[in-house]
Formats: structure tokens, C-alpha cells, sequence
């Protein structure tokens, strides 16, 4: 199929209204001063205004029929055709939608403000296609616009946390308060790297998940002196800390594994069991209005296990609900259902361990700005009373992002 293109942009809405003036009709010669009847005379027709558009001067087809809409960034719309053209706006820059009209000859408006548009008129000239063969997409992976060296000061914006915590993790809690919280992450992003895009592996399905998820990934270690009582004597001791995390545009999680308070605990935790030192946590900045909708991601857990959920929320008036499932590492599936959510984005299932849920046990979580979500989660794996078993971790994901091919 040959095209040729007869117009190209259409500039600013300042050149928008000047296109569209122009009068129609004629003129009338005035009345003599002298008195008397006038003398007829036959109005001289005003030409049809002709539009300039890029490097030649091309009048706009007439034929048009009246319209009016509004049109998202990059989306097009067919306005009119005749004479075998077509003309097309199409909304190419702004930071919100255009909003324009059309009169029945042609006349474009634009109401939106200082937003552009184009108008193309295409001729179209029969011809036998030439059979190509399609071109494969190139992938685009979406990754956060925040540096590893600006994710501390999005840290400092993060106003709302969740954490899964057993009692004998050595070490601040994010329990205690929002500013503590920031504190912990920012002291743990200290003592981390960046892990880049090109050291996951694309031979595993893990490997393949990490290359494409939007967001970027660090892991490290800290070692910190601690105080314990054992038999009424107080003992300094060096703990280690390893953890592994994510963070998205608005978000943050992050799985840390040891250290303990002490080397063999004997309290049973909430949902770690004995002698486990842990902390899941997830931070970001709220979002009063979570869309409804499919959130995928990923989780992350001791050893720097990953695994990948999918999460399906419906909004309301009074919050909302959702469904999740859990994919851990070794492919164990584990499915959260009817988790109300309140107005502020917040969800808690409020499973106890004294509650004796096998499987997908503990579910808490927000929803974050731009489409984003995060959370913890605990399931357990048996109910053996001298030693309770769980699975557990953090996870992020974003709306809409579809898994890789397993």
C-alpha cells in the first residue's frame, strides 16, 4: 500500500486557533451619503481560508462532521475523509489528555491548553501488498526511575510500613514507628549493593522473573555488637544480619535472616517458631485510591529465595477485597482469600498462630502510589508442637506486569 503524507504537524494550540478563522460570507458596498437608493451590487465571496501545515500550504478536506472528545496521550482518532483522504488528530505531548473539537469544515480547537496535535491526511493508493514478515517486538522492561544512590531520600518519603518480625530478632523494629522504620531500611541500604540486571541468569525461571520484573534489586550483610542475659549474666556478642530486597517507584521490601538475641531460643514466636531470627518488611508511600485490578510480583525470603504471586483486588465504596496466590520457590502454591482491604489501602487477614491454619496462614500488606503493592506473609507447613514449621517472606509487585514463560 503507497501513502503519501499531504500534512504533518499541526503545531501549538496558539497555531490551533489561528487556523480556524476565516469568514464565510460576503461584503456589502455601504449607503452613497448623498441619499437616494443604492445601488445593488453583488458581494464579492470571501475565499476559503487555506491552512498551512509544515513546509507547503495543503487546504484541509471538507466534509467534516462535527465532533468533540477527549484524547489520551499517543492515542489517535479519524476526524473526516473525503476525496479519498483521511485526516487524523493524533495527541503527541503533554502531561494530560487533549481535549479538542471539530467543526463540519475542518476547523480543529484545541480546549486542553497548551498540549499539540497533528493532523495527517493520507491518500490512499490501491496496490498489491508485498507479504513481510512480521518483526518480534523488542521487550521493554519497566524499571523504577529512582538511582540506588536517590533510594534513600524515597526512603524518607515512605510514610506507611508492615512488618513480620519474630521476638528473638537482635535489632530496631519497625514497630517502633514510621521514622524508626526509615532508620532500619536506610542503615540496611548502607551496608548493600545494587545487584544488576545482567547477573541474574536467564537459564532459571528465577533468573528470567529478576531480569524482567520492574523493579531493581541489592543484597548484603551487617555485623553489630549486642547484649544478651543468660543465667542472670550479661554477655556482649556479634551478630550477624544477611538480607535481600526490591524496590519499585513508590515501594520497598526487604527479607533479613539472623541474627538472634540468643544462640538457642526456647520461646515459641507468633509465627517463626524456635531459635528463629527473622524480619519481613515493606515500606512505601500510601495510595488512598488503589485501582482496581491484577498486581503480580514477586517475593523474597530466607536465603534469598524468590518466589512470584499474583493479587486480584476489586475496589469499594467501604475499601475492597482481594485474592492472592503465593508461588514459592519450589513451586508450592499457597492462595489468600477474601482479605478485606480498608479505605486507606491496608489489609491484615488477622490469622493468629493460636488460630492453627495450615497453609497460606498470615496475609498484611498496603497498596502504594503509582499501581503498587507490598506486603508479608507467613503459611504454615505442619502443626508439630515442638517444632512449628513456616514458610514466610516479603513481597512488591506493580498492576498490570504479566510473568515471563516458565
Amino acid at each position: 500500500m503507497k501513502t503519501m503524507i499531504l500534512a504533518a504537524v499541526l503545531a501549538v494550540a496558539l497555531m490551533l486557533a489561528g487556523c480556524g478563522g476565516g469568514s464565510k460570507g460576503g461584503s456589502v458596498a455601504g449607503i452613497p451619503s448623498g441619499g437616494g437608493t443604492p445601488t445593488p451590487t453583488t458581494p464579492t465571496p470571501t475565499p476559503e481560508p487555506t491552512r498551512t501545515y509544515g513546509p507547503g500550504t495543503v487546504p484541509l478536506p471538507t466534509g467534516h462532521t462535527l465532533e468533540t472528545g477527549t484524547l489520551p496521550v499517543g492515542r489517535s482518532r479519524t476526524v473526516g475523509e473525503a476525496d479519498g483522504m483521511e485526516t487524523v488528530i493524533r495527541c503527541t505531548a503533554g502531561s494530560e489528555n487533549c481535549r479538542f473539537t471539530v467543526a463540519a469544515d475542518g476547523t480543529v480547537t484545541l480546549i486542553a491548553g497548551s498540549l499539540r496535535i497533528e493532523i495527517v491526511g493520507i491518500r490512499v493508493t490501491p496496490t498489491t501488498p508485498t507479504p513481510t514478515t512480521p518483526t518480534p517486538p523488542t521487550p521493554v522492561v519497566e524499571t523504577p526511575l529512582i538511582t540506588w544512590r536517590e533510594l534513600p531520600t524515597l526512603v524518607d518519603r515512605m510514610t506507611h510500613r508492615t512488618e513480620l518480625r519474630s521476638r528473638s530478632f537482635a535489632g530496631p523494629s519497625c514497630d517502633d514507628g514510621v521514622t524508626a522504620c526509615q532508620a532500619v531500611v536506610k542503615t540496611l541500604l548502607a551496608n548493600a549493593t545494587e545487584n544488576r540486571r545482567e547477573e541474574f541468569s536467564s537459564l532459571s525461571f528465577a533468573g528470567r522473573v529478576k531480569k524482567s520484573a520492574p523493579m531493581r534489586w541489592f543484597s548484603g550483610r551487617r555485623t553489630f555488637e549486642i547484649e544478651y542475659t543468660y543465667n542472670g549474666v550479661t554477655y556482649p556478642r556479634d551478630v550477624t544480619e544477611y538480607f535481600y530486597g526490591a524496590w519499585l517507584d513508590n515501594s520497598i521490601f526487604i527479607a533479613s535472616d539472623g541474627p538472634i538475641l540468643h544462640p538457642y531460643s526456647s520461646e515459641a514466636d507468633a509465627y517463626f517458631g524456635r531459635a528463629a531470627g527473622a524480619r519481613y518488611l515493606s515500606m512505601g508511600i500510601r495510595d488512598t485510591d488503589p485501582v482496581t485490578g491484577v498486581y503480580r510480583g514477586l517475593s523474597v525470603t530466607n536465603g534469598n529465595n524468590n518466589g512470584t504471586f499474583e493479587l486480584n483486588y476489586t475496589s469499594s465504596a467501604t475499601g475492597g477485597q482481594l485474592d492472592m496466590t503465593l508461588r514459592n520457590h519450589i513451586h508450592n502454591t499457597y492462595t489468600w482469600m477474601n482479605v478485606s482491604v480498608d479505605n486507606e489501602g491496608y489489609f491484615d487477614n488477622d490469622i493468629t498462630k493460636s488460630d492453627g491454619v495450615l497453609g497460606a496462614n498470615k496475609l498484611e500488606g498496603r497498596f502504594y502510589q503509582g499501581g503498587e503493592v507490598g506486603g508479608v506473609y507467613s503459611y504454615r507447613l505442619g502443626q508439630n508442637p515442638n517444632a512449628d514449621l513456616f514458610g514466610y517472606g516479603a513481597f512488591g509487585g506493580k498492576l498490570g506486569w504479566s510473568l515471563p514463560a516458565d
